[in-house]
């Protein structure tokens, strides 16, 4: 009589019964763990959203230093290898560590006054997130920046690494840009 080989990986006695796991089954358990693994680091740095949420192309007086842009991630997030670019093809390196708001503060000139965006991209030149072309033309002396409110950006009293102050849906038909 001939006996039917068994495909076991392993076994063990308790309480008197012997258990065994059959091979098929253990590797279907050792395929679901590293596939749980590979979904949890792929979505750990995409589940954590980054967005532009505020960009002062024209601050009160002199623009020089005073110009910034602030960025908005519920969880921690590393912006090492990430860099901003403005509508003139000029970049911005980042390289710190956030949760919430942070400022990006530009020691001169870096934003236009007029035809600008910003773009936020990664190490392997992916855009992240972008801005749609603003203008804020000087004088400026009404301390308003451009601030996304839901799909759109209004141009509104600035909350600088605040949540923004948005008006309400039927108030946001003025300077507003999708």
């Amino acid at each position: 009589v001939k006996k039917k080989k068994e495909n076991f990986i392993g076994g063990a006695e308790m309480f008197g019964m012997m258990t065994k796991t059959q091979f098929l089954s253990g590797t279907k358990m050792a395929f679901l763990f590293i596939m749980i693994v590979m979904g949890i680091s792929l979505f750990s740095d995409f589940g954590s959203a980054i967005v532009i949420n505020e960009v002062e192309l024209n601050p009160i007086g002199q623009d020089s230093g005073h110009e910034w842009v602030e960025l908005y991630s519920a969880t921690e997030f590393n912006l090492d290898g990430f860099y901003l670019q403005n509508n003139d093809g000029k970049n911005y390196s980042l390289n710190s560590s956030f949760t919430g708001y942070v400022i990006i503060q530009f020691s001169g000139l870096w934003l236009d006054n007029v035809d600008e965006s910003v773009i936020l991209k990664n190490l392997d030149n992916d855009t992240i997130d972008e801005t749609p072309i603003f203008a804020d033309p000087p004088p400026d002396t009404n301390n308003k920046t451009w601030s996304k409110c839901g799909n759109n950006w209004t141009l509104i009293i600035s909350t600088r690494g605040l949540e923004n102050l948005c008006p309400s849906p039927q108030n946001q038909q003025n300077n507003t840009q999708q």
